[in-house]
């Protein structure tokens, strides 16, 4: 069965189908997910666990974004990640390199309510922002537990990426991993870049 997405809540976006890893289907970050070569996914019905249960923020929380941040609009996917101090934390899936830029502006009202955010450049080291609350907690100390949060998330990523190539190589099914939370990112941190106050 073909799934029809006008009739989902995605409308017609499926940018998720492109930025994520995923292991099952032996997909990787920034390229498009073999089963969605038109309007929709050719095994909607039989899509793996991790694609059932994925939402992005946009469809979420829509008083937080708005139809101006519906990811095929903006090449960007925000993924509500997890919570660093007292600050919850969003990843933002750029579909092709700068995306994020052109809508940094409007990000404003996010940072103001104290989300924390980490920019995963395609191809490309983490920028994160933090929130613009002042924190119990010096910045610094901050932006070091984001580091290592996100440096824990890459080396998995990072292995299950070696472990997809190798098997495409060697012509051999997918890796399969426990949690599937752990590899939604196939992006590597090579720097992180402070928001400047």
């Amino acid at each position: 069965m073909v799934c029809n997405i006008k009739e989902s809540k995605c409308g017609d976006c499926k940018l998720c189908c492109k930025v994520f890893v995923i292991t099952e289907l032996h997909k990787l970050a920034g390229e498009w997910c073999r089963n969605c070569p038109t309007k929709g996914c050719d095994i909607y019905d039989s899509r793996p666990e991790v694609c059932k249960q994925y939402r992005c923020m946009w469809l979420a929380r829509p008083k937080l974004f708005s139809e101006e941040f519906r990811p095929d609009k903006i090449g960007v996917v925000f993924n509500e990640c997890w919570e660093v101090g007292m600050f919850p934390l969003i990843e933002a899936h750029e579909s092709y390199k700068g995306a994020f830029q052109k809508v940094k502006k409007n990000m404003e009202p996010v940072l103001g309510m104290g989300w924390g955010i980490a920019v995963c450049h395609l191809g490309g080291p983490h920028t994160i922002l933090p929130p613009y609350f002042d924190m119990p907690f010096e910045r610094g100390e901050w932006l070091e537990r984001v580091q290592q949060r996100l440096a824990e998330r890459c080396q998995i990523t990072a292995y299950v990426v070696s472990q997809i190539k190798a098997e495409r190589e060697a012509g051999v099914g997918a890796v399969f991993l426990a949690d599937q939370q752990l590899v939604q990112s196939g992006m590597t941190v090579d720097q992180e870049v402070a928001h400047d106050d």
